[in-house]
């Protein structure tokens, strides 16, 4: 099927592409059945709506005509679509072959919650802007239906899992369904991603080439699996949550540019995990900047089991904004302060030029510069860390030969027992919160 030079074919119901070549020019495909998709061959149209926005209508009998869900199967192929693929109500499922868009919508409507999906099991999808959520620009990766990402969950790990600051609910809270795209294999390639549903990555790699945010009431990345590449991340919007969820410590996380925890921000991770913060690419090459602008060191408790590692190149210099409060040589400091688990500052391979800042009011309750506490520090041979007159407390470190340290001095804390450290963290937690 092709349509005339300059001429478009609409199809209002479905389609099904058994290898072969389908050119709708200008023309809209719309699916509203669930036998629709393509094993094979080529397909060429302008825009792909699948379901509607309405539930259904009253005809003036009074009959009720309920419009269902769609879906559309893509098993191979190459399916090319100019401008928007539009998921209102129902699935698109990638199997294997190419998809590629300038927009993609999952969950287009005005309420910003529907019963839509993608979900990406092999493939590639290459897309310009990726939202999920419409008028609140949601969008989520993830891989199987709810309940079975969920009992996957359930069957590794607890009901809550307690990571140091915070809770990690594995049952879904919310009461209405949110748009979800679930990715389990393939490749994803975007360039900006705007994130305020489920995204739940167990398998595949994601590659954003410019900005990938994190926010509003539903906005949730969860990564089980695979690879996140990105120039800027920014967890949590102005005035809404975000939350990033690091459930396997063998995820890849690097971005090139940004790393910002927003005012809102949520981070949960799993002890081991780690986020590489690798050299600045075009558009913005003027360094790195690692910055947190909350003030509940709960909310992102994921930072006491994350190691930061810095790759970014001595060409620049990568900032990494202070939080805590300056609680002096003690280990009250690791609590619910901001604390890191671990600061890597240079490989054996790779250089990187880190300076400590503090210019934002992350205790407004408190007054004086901040500080930042971390279990281990860590400087690879010719990297250089300068403090600009802030204090780190560390328990221990592995400083390499050939390294500059300025602007300070490192401060050492002998390293308690467990039992110890929990007791005294407790007892100032206590002091803190009689103090209110």
């Amino acid at each position: 099927i092709t349509a005339a030079p300059d001429g478009w074919i609409h199809l209002r119901e479905g389609l099904f592409v058994h290898g072969s070549s389908v050119n709708l020019g200008s023309g809209e495909l719309r699916v509203m059945n669930r036998r629709s998709g393509m094993n094979g061959g080529e397909l060429a149209v302008d825009s792909l709506t699948i379901g509607s926005e309405i539930m259904g209508i009253v005809l003036q009998d009074g009959t009720v005509v309920d419009y269902p869900p769609g879906l559309f199967r893509q098993i191979a192929g190459t399916n090319t679509i100019a401008d928007e693929l539009d998921i209102y109500r129902g699935s698109y499922e990638l199997h294997d072959g190419a998809l590629s868009t300038y927009h993609l919508r999952v969950g287009k409507s005005w309420s910003g919650l529907a019963d839509a999906q993608f979900v990406q099991m092999g493939g590639t999808v290459d897309v310009h802007s990726l939202h999920v959520g419409g008028r609140y620009n949601q969008f989520v990766l993830a891989r199987e239906d709810s309940l079975a990402i969920q009992g996957a969950i359930a069957s590794e790990i607890p009901d809550s899992v307690y990571i140091p600051g915070d809770y990690f609910p594995v049952r879904d809270p919310s009461p209405s369904p949110v748009p979800t795209y679930r990715m389990s294999a393939g490749g994803l390639s975007a360039g900006f991603v705007s994130v305020n549903g489920r995204l739940i990555q167990t398998g595949g790699s994601v590659h954003v080439r410019d900005d990938l945010s994190i926010g509003g009431d539903y906005g949730s990345y969860v990564m089980l699996d695979g690879s996140l590449t990105t120039s800027r991340l920014k967890i949590g919007r102005s005035y809404s949550e975000g939350t990033l969820s690091i459930l396997n410590a063998d995820c890849e996380i690097n971005v090139s540019s940004r790393l910002t925890f927003g005012r809102d921000a949520r981070f949960l991770a799993v002890p081991g995990s780690t986020i590489r913060i690798t050299e600045p690419a075009p558009p913005y090459p003027y360094g790195t900047r690692v910055s947190i602008l909350g003030s509940d060191p709960a909310a992102v408790g994921g930072l006491g089991n994350l190691t930061l590692l810095f790759e970014s190149g001595d060409e620049f210099v990568a900032t990494l904004e202070v939080a805590g409060e300056d609680r002096g040589v003690g280990y009250a400091g690791f609590f619910e302060n901001f604390a890191l688990d671990t600061l890597q500052v240079g490989t054996e391979e790779e250089v990187a030029s880190v300076q400590l800042v503090d210019l934002i009011d992350n205790q407004p309750e408190w007054e004086g510069a901040e500080a930042l506490y971390v279990k281990e520090i860590i400087i690879g041979p010719g990297s250089h860390l300068d403090l600009n007159g802030l204090n780190i407390y560390y328990l221990s470190s592995d400083i390499s030969p050939g390294t500059l340290i300025s602007g300070g001095s490192m401060i050492a804390i002998p390293e308690p027992t467990t039992v110890g450290l929990l007791t005294l963290g407790a007892i100032w937690i206590a002091r803190r919160r009689r103090g209110r």
